[in-house]
């Protein structure tokens, strides 16, 4: 049994097949990781989602429409007036070549004429007047009125002189009627008899005296209403409301005295114009008596008007030179009839001591004595009477004096701001009345447009012109315009007075030209059942040979936003049920919903927003998701 099992060698196991049974393992474990990597990536990226953006811009937003047209002449041109008038002027008659300014025909302007010559002058005054404020008094306008206050203090100082010359005066005027008082009380003491003759003298001097009083009356009258304004309506109109404004009834209480004071001095009159150099003693003296009684009552009218002058004011149309002149007038006249009254009273008295001397030198003298009495008092009013008017005239010049001072220290003084504002206001006021007198004269007239030939004359000379209703008609030889046809989708954009830019095939879309719209056709066209509307766009030539014919390519810009917030069209989303416009912006790489108005839809696809979103921020326009 051992030999067997020596004989019988023992087999080596191979551990190879082994291992290789744990390497196919090992791969199959290797790819199954594999494989659910690249299924758990493919898996993710199915769910990335990544967007295309625009940043919101700011800037001009340009809306255009774009068509193509044909260049053609000037249409034939209309020209109307645009106001009404009779045609007074035709220059020119059919077959006329005529030039782009020429005057072609003229209404009755003359009205619009003076009226635009009138603006023009007070155009150029007021803006003389504010020149010569701007640079100021002249040195010979100062020396002016340096010598007009030298000349008013000369004035003052005269006046005050006169003042102290007046109370002196005024003494003496009462001494002397003093002293005939006392001669003719002794002369009534020593009297004697009268002839016949003294009376015959007494009357006829009576006579000759009331025929001169006749003007003094006339005079006192007129000079008085000037002022207070009972029959002559006119003189006074530049202060009548000023009048006696101290003393509420003074003007009333003169306009009553005046009419009295007129009526008196009307009888008055009547019996002076009935007495001559045969009148009986009694006519005379009854006409004496009637003219004192209106010389009385023409003296109280006169210190009537001096109260009213003394209670009123002055104003820019009634200066204190004018109240002062009006002042000295009416003292003068009231100098005059108090000179009348003592004429007329001598008069009197020396009829009736004339007739008295009939039976008695003793009634005569007494009544002379009377007179004497009578002037005496005379005398003693006019020492306050004459001094008030001396004092008065004082003041007057006082004032003048202050006001040539005040006149010479603003011609001195600076123009202020506020002085030349108003000057400023009343040139541009004058400068606007201008305009507007030249714009009426301007719409009398047909001037031509442009250079070309009349083809019509409508109206004659001396016809009735209607507005805006062709008078002349004519083909302009000098502009062309472009005829265009713009589809019914755009025309709602393009409007007369458009601005247009413009290409012409035959130079090449490197030379552009202006244009502008000048004309839309309301009735339309229709071109293989689509809708069209005629436009003219007049066309700048510039120094290039336009010829008719010409294909142009027109770009009119219907609108245009400066400043803008310009975001694309397809970003924007609309809600179906409210029509509310919304974008989505991206911030931090995730989208967000905002709401915006929007405006100007232009061109290129781009939009204007109003509101909702800013400068910079980044607009979503679509969605990219991995696949």
């Amino acid at each position: 049994m051992e030999n067997n099992q020596a004989s019988t060698p023992l087999k080596k196991k191979s551990i190879f097949p082994k291992f290789l049974k744990k390497k196919r393992y090992y791969i199959i474990a290797i790819i199954l990781i594999l494989v659910g990597y690249l299924f758990w990536q493919q898996k993710n990226s199915a769910g990335a989602i990544t967007y295309e953006t625009s940043q919101a811009e700011q800037g001009t937003l340009m809306q255009t429409v774009e068509v193509t047209g044909e260049i053609r002449p000037a249409a034939r041109i209309d020209l109307a007036f645009e106001t009404a008038g009779t045609l007074t002027d035709v220059k020119v008659k059919v077959g006329d070549s005529i030039k782009k300014g020429d005057l072609l025909a003229v209404l009755q302007d003359t009205d619009l004429a003076f009226a635009e010559r009138r603006a023009a002058a007070a155009l150029a005054l007021y803006q003389a007047n504010l020149n010569a404020r701007l640079a100021g008094e002249s040195d010979e306008s100062i020396q002016v009125t340096q010598a007009q206050y030298d000349q008013a203090v000369s004035s003052y100082k005269k006046a005050l002189s006169d003042l102290e010359n007046t109370k002196i005066q005024v003494q003496n005027d009462l001494e002397n009627a003093k002293i005939a008082l006392e001669t003719s009380k002794n002369n009534l003491d020593n009297a004697s008899p009268l002839s016949d003759q003294s009376l015959e003298n007494a009357i006829e001097s009576a006579r000759v005296a009331l025929k001169s009083s006749v003007g003094s009356l006339n005079s006192a009258l007129i000079e008085g209403d000037a002022i207070i304004g009972v029959d002559d309506t006119a003189s006074n109109q530049y202060y009548e409301s000023i009048l006696g404004i101290g003393d509420d009834g003074s003007v009333q209480a003169a306009e009553n005295q005046y009419k009295i004071a007129k009526a008196n001095k009307l009888i008055a009159e009547a019996a002076i114009d009935s007495i001559s150099a045969v009148s009986s003693a009694d006519q005379v003296y009854d006409a004496v008596i009637k003219t004192q009684t209106a010389v009385e009552s023409i003296q109280q009218y006169l210190l009537d008007v001096k109260h009213v002058l003394a209670t009123t004011i002055t104003n820019p149309y009634f200066t204190a030179t004018d109240l002062a002149s009006k002042k000295s007038i009416i003292d003068t006249q009231f100098s005059g009839i108090s000179t009348q009254k003592t004429t007329v009273v001598n008069a009197r008295q020396a009829i009736e001591v004339a007739r008295l001397s009939k039976t008695s030198d003793q009634a005569k003298l007494a009544d002379a004595y009377r007179t004497a009495q009578v002037n005496y008092e005379i005398a003693k009013t006019n020492i306050d009477m004459k001094i008030i008017a001396a004092s008065t005239t004082a003041d007057i010049q006082r004032a003048a004096m202050d006001a040539a001072k005040a006149a010479l220290d603003l011609k001195k003084a600076p123009p202020r701001a506020v002085d030349v504002a108003g000057l400023r206001a009343q040139v541009q006021d004058a400068r606007v009345a201008y305009d507007q007198a030249a714009n009426n004269l301007s719409k009398a007239r047909i001037y031509a447009p442009v250079s070309g030939t009349v083809t019509d004359v409508v109206s004659d000379v001396g016809e009735q012109i209607t507005p805006n209703t062709a008078q002349i008609r004519m083909i302009g030889t000098e502009a062309y315009d472009i005829e265009a046809q713009v589809p019914e989708a755009d025309i709602a954009k393009v409007n007369v007075g458009q601005t247009a830019e413009i290409t012409l095939d035959a130079f090449g879309d490197e030379i552009k030209f202006e244009g502008t719209v000048t004309a839309e056709n309301p009735d339309q066209t229709k071109i293989q059942d689509a809708i069209y509307y005629n436009i003219r766009v007049n066309i700048d030539p510039q120094d290039y040979d336009i010829k008719p014919g010409m294909t142009a390519n027109v770009t009119v810009k219907t609108a245009e936003v400066k400043d803008a917030i310009i975001i694309p069209l397809r970003a924007i989303r609309t809600d179906t049920d409210t029509q509310e416009k919304s974008i989505r912006i991206l911030v931090n790489d995730k989208p967000e919903v905002k709401t915006v108005q929007l405006g100007l839809k232009g061109d290129e696809g781009r939009v204007q927003a109003l509101s909702g979103v800013s400068t910079g921020e980044e607009i979503i326009l679509r969605e990219i998701t991995g696949k």
